[in-house]
């Protein structure tokens, strides 16, 4: 069985118009993170302002960012004392790292110049990862140092703030 459907050329130009109505009205853009393949580790080292392992002792999320607590083990590049406070984006198509709670982590971070010098700033598009995967990065960095001692009675803090800037993210 066959159906035809004849339509006016008047009728036509109406449903032209109101499908693309239609589709100009729930076509909205879509961004999400998107990067290029990082350098290699000794490479990114090199890029980065701050290269140090560290685990997630405590997190406080709002609506855009959250904060993330890391206790700091090693340090292969930087100033960074035994804690440090990272923000990140809170999804991931935003480039934000998704941390979990008493993980350990490699963290790749860069000087943000349009913040203060104390802020740092790493993304999904950086070298950032589980130190559990780690391993080729861990090869090729070496050993580490333990990071700086800080006076507990001193208010100096850093502050790492992970967001899209200078890498290879698009």
């Amino acid at each position: 069985m066959t159906i035809k459907f004849k339509l006016s050329l008047g009728r036509t130009f109406v449903l032209i118009f109101f499908l693309a109505l239609f589709f100009k009205i729930t076509n909205k853009s879509a961004y999400a993170c998107s990067c290029l393949r990082p350098a290699p580790p000794l490479e990114s080292k090199q890029q980065a302002t701050a290269v140090f392992a560290g685990t997630v002792i405590s997190q406080e999320r709002s609506e855009f960012e959250v904060k993330v607590n890391l206790r700091v083990q090693r340090v292969w590049k930087g100033e960074i004392g035994d804690t440090v406070t990272i923000i990140t984006n809170t999804n991931s198509a935003a480039c934000g790292v998704y941390f979990r709670n008493r993980e350990k982590y490699l963290v790749y971070a860069f000087q943000n110049p349009n913040q203060n010098k104390n802020q740092l700033t790493t993304n999904l598009c950086s070298r950032t990862q589980s130190f559990s995967r780690a391993s080729e990065d861990l090869k090729q960095l070496g050993p580490g140092n333990k990071p700086k001692k800080i006076d507990p009675n001193s208010t100096d803090t850093i502050e790492v703030k992970l967001s899209r800037y200078e890498t290879n993210c698009s």
